[in-house]
């Protein structure tokens, strides 16, 4: 799934997502796959990622992760959990 414009994901998502285009996603929900963010796009989640995280652009985490965290500029809430595979 290309996100090319702003989005907010309320419910469960399975598949693969990338953020392009200056976009910004905000999960509320759950994911089932991987997040790419591209540059000058970004996300905030505070859902549930069940998948890897690559980031180019920028990313807040406030939910929890099961997967992995790549990239940069990752901001990670005190009170985030990140399960590592």
């Amino acid at each position: 799934m290309k996100i090319d414009e702003n989005l907010i994901i309320n419910n469960i998502v399975i598949e693969n997502i990338t953020v392009t285009n200056s976009a910004e996603l905000i999960v509320f929900g759950i994911v089932n796959g991987n997040i790419t963010i591209e540059s000058n796009s970004s996300s905030i989640i505070y859902g549930m990622i069940n998948g890897t995280i690559y980031n180019f652009g920028s990313c807040e985490i406030f939910g929890k992760i099961n997967g992995n965290v790549i990239g940069e500029n990752i901001k990670i809430d005190t009170n985030a959990v990140i399960n590592k595979n």
